[in-house]
C-alpha cells in the first residue's frame, strides 16, 4: 500500500464513522438541549446546531464542541449542559 492509499482509507474509515456516530449524537444532544427549553435550528454546512435561549452559540454534536458569547467554548455535551443549567 502506497501513500495516497493510505490517506485514502485512513479519509473514508473517518468518514465512516462519522456518518455512523453523527445521527446518534446529534438526536442525543437535541433531546437534552430541547429538555431544558433551548430552540434548536441544524446547520448541515456547519454540521451543528444554533442554540438560542438564556444563552445563544453554536453546538457540534459530533465533537462535542460549543462555542457561546456569555460561557465561552470548550468540549463536552455534559460540561454545556451544566452551565446552561446555571
Amino acid at each position: 500500500m502506497d501513500e495516497k492509499e493510505f490517506w485514502e482509507n485512513f479519509n473514508k474509515s473517518k468518514k465512516e464513522k462519522r456518518d455512523e456516530l453523527e445521527p446518534k449524537r446529534k438526536t442525543f444532544a437535541m433531546k437534552k438541549l430541547l429538555e431544558l427549553n433551548y430552540d434548536l435550528e441544524w446547520d448541515d454546512f456547519n454540521r451543528c446546531f444554533n442554540v438560542k435561549g438564556k444563552y445563544n452559540g453554536k453546538f457540534y454534536p459530533y465533537t462535542g464542541w460549543y462555542s457561546f458569547k456569555k460561557i465561552g467554548s470548550d468540549r463536552g455535551l455534559s460540561k454545556l449542559l451544566r452551565k446552561l443549567r446555571d
